[in-house]
């Protein structure tokens, strides 16, 4: 099994309305693909995680990597994984409002700062915590079909 973290910009703003519809299709084409994960949105930007099996992930990725409600697609990680982070998350889904956002520990600002394409690992290492803050601290959020 893979597992890939990448953060992008939205080419435009997203209404929740806009997520849910988004989250319908995503969450459909998973369940076919035996791909799990979260998507984080805030601020017009995304992070998500897609684990599953390789090709699976990989054909994913490289499907969101050009899609054009994307840009700036940067690759924080890819690992092979011998278990699922979120085994039970089709794709949970969270949005980051400020005052949620203060609640979580070493949460740091991290859609609000400009990460640095030079450093690679260290905001990789940031968006490790803070997705691990997710899973650990969150039931499967927005899980319903």
């Amino acid at each position: 099994m893979l597992s890939i973290a990448y953060l992008s910009s939205a080419s435009r703003a997203y209404t929740d309305e806009d997520l849910a519809r988004l989250l319908t299709s995503i969450r459909g084409n998973n369940a076919r693909l035996g791909i799990t994960g979260i998507l984080l949105y805030s601020n017009s930007q995304f992070m998500q995680v897609l684990e599953g099996p390789d090709e699976a992930v990989r054909a994913c990725y490289a499907v969101i990597a050009v899609d054009p409600r994307h840009f700036g697609v940067q690759m924080l990680s890819v690992e092979s994984i011998t278990e699922r982070r979120y085994p039970g998350w089709r794709m949970g889904y969270r949005a980051l409002t400020d005052s949620f956002s203060r609640s979580i520990p070493g949460y740091d600002d991290f859609f609000h700062q400009q990460q640095s394409p030079t450093n690679v690992s260290e905001t990789a290492e940031r968006a490790r915590r803070l997705l691990d803050w997710f899973r650990d601290n969150s039931l499967p959020v927005s899980q319903a079909s």
